[in-house]
């Protein structure tokens, strides 16, 4: 979780992140797909999340934009991550 503020109220807890990402796993796949987006959609100021897959390359970003939320999937290895902020960026290959 990457947050751009300066709250230092809690070290465990992130109420205003700017990127959430995830490593994906079998049993937690759809409710990260589902109940997670939906839950992570709702926070004010959230500009990406971004879920892992574990077992192969493949990367889903969740991006927020001004008509909602976009997808984009990485499914090669020379894809390259570009997250809004541009905090950093990696080649799916990587992983």
């Amino acid at each position: 979780m990457v947050a751009c503020n300066d709250s230092d109220q809690n070290a465990y807890v992130e109420d205003q992140p700017t990127l959430i990402a995830e490593v994906l796993s079998p049993t937690t796949e759809a409710r990260d797909r589902m109940e997670k987006l939906a839950a992570y959609a709702a926070i004010k100021g959230l500009k990406e999340y971004v879920l892992i897959h574990q077992d192969k390359i493949a990367v889903d970003l969740y991006q927020s934009t001004d008509s909602g939320w976009e997808i984009i999937r990485l499914k090669q290895e020379t894809d390259t991550l570009l997250l809004f902020h541009r905090v950093f960026s990696y080649a799916s290959g990587a992983l």
